[in-house]
């Protein structure tokens, strides 16, 4: 009962932590979808440049790796091209203005300013390879055949609509036009909230799981100088399941880095952390198509390798960061923290009833279905 107590609370503790951002990204998405730069996103979303816009787009906006799931849902299907949607979505959790900031004040700026690179990279190289893919898939797909869209869009929200969109609210003016161009706004984002929401609670139940069979002082203790070619794949192995924000990952790598721990095993940490988790995976890979998932995947990984090894190598050898020093600012982003609360509290229970709204309907659906409930 005690295991069983102690991971509940670290599911409301993860929960209450993620479910800000998350509607603040599934608003956002629903805003983008409303607000129809489509004709924009069409026109700049696309191809090689868009891939790069995606990614330059992204790298500023404080999303956590849940809050962008549905904003990149929401750029996809306001016509944004596959590979630029998951450019976005590589390259937006990494970063962010405030996270830039905490780890420039609390590792330095040398590692802010690469970590700003590397998701630069990563999400250029992702869009990329995946753009490639598409083109050559489609000069090998006969232009008579529609079959294939219905496969790379699997989600229900991602649906191509049998009849035109209409204009969006917002373009009749007045404050009748921008209400209801926030209304809908609202529901486009309840209704991309409802199609992930089973993978949400899967990565909070399992990254709470985790958080309670291997904390994180005997991990550090596991971890020595004898065994420091462990130190980068274990790091990575427990930050791809694990859910955790841009911001809160630079207090944890800074507490890492003084624990002994290299540098290079925390970048992964800092890279691979925000943007993997089993929710972010859960949604990728039901939203996209496999090979977008696998591109995902594996540019994450192997890009979150290298730049463990690049920054050892060239930048942490000649000592151009703090390492090693104590880690400053953690008292005043605690404070930050428990200032908003009541924020978070009051947003992971709006979450909890939705969700549970969304299982009921389900069920209740799914009963009405069932010949063996009517008499």
């Amino acid at each position: 009962m005690r295991v069983l107590l102690t991971i509940l609370l670290d599911c409301w503790s993860v929960l209450c932590e993620l479910a800000p951002w998350f509607l603040l990204g599934a608003f956002v998405a629903g805003l983008i979808h409303g607000l129809a730069p489509v004709a924009f996103i069409k026109k700049r979303l696309q191809g090689y440049a868009g891939v790069l816009w995606a990614a330059l787009f992204g790298i500023p906006l404080p999303l956590c790796s849940c809050a962008v799931i549905p904003t990149g849902i929401g750029l996809r299907k306001s016509g944004a091209s596959q590979g630029s949607s998951i450019s976005f979505l590589v390259a937006t959790p990494q970063t962010g203005v405030d996270s830039v900031l905490v780890t420039a004040a609390l590792l330095g700026w040398p590692l802010a300013i690469f970590k700003v690179v590397v998701a630069l990279i990563l999400g250029s190289v992702a869009g990329v390879v995946i753009e490639y893919l598409e083109r050559s898939r489609t000069k090998r797909t006969p232009k008579s055949s529609n079959s294939a869209s219905g496969s790379l869009l699997s989600l229900p929200v991602l649906q191509p609509a049998p009849t035109p969109e209409p204009e969006p609210a917002i373009a009749k003016g007045g404050f009748a036009g921008s209400l209801q161009y926030l209304v809908v706004s609202c529901k486009q984002a309840i209704e991309i909230i409802r199609s992930i929401y089973v993978w949400i609670l899967i990565g909070v139940l399992l990254s709470a799981v985790i958080k309670s069979c291997f904390p994180m002082g005997a991990i550090q203790e596991w971890l020595g100088p004898e065994r420091s070619w462990l130190q980068i794949p274990v790091s990575l192995l427990i930050s791809l399941p694990l859910y955790v924000c841009a911001t809160a990952s630079v207090s944890v790598a800074a507490a890492l880095v003084h624990g002994g721990l290299s540098v290079g095993a925390t970048i992964v940490f800092l890279v691979a952390g925000p943007a993997t988790n089993l929710a972010t995976m859960g949604a990728i890979y039901r939203s996209f198509d496999r090979t977008a998932f696998l591109t995902y995947m594996v540019t994450v990984i192997l890009g979150s390798i290298l730049a463990a090894y690049a920054f050892d190598w060239f930048i942490a050898g000649n000592n151009l960061g703090p390492w090693q020093t104590e880690v400053h600012g953690s008292h005043e982003h605690q404070h930050q923290h428990d200032a908003a609360h009541w924020l978070s509290q009051s947003s992971a229970i709006l979450l909890l009833v939705m969700f549970v709204y969304f299982a009921g309907q389900k069920l209740w659906g799914s009963r009405k279905n069932d010949p063996s409930s009517c008499h």
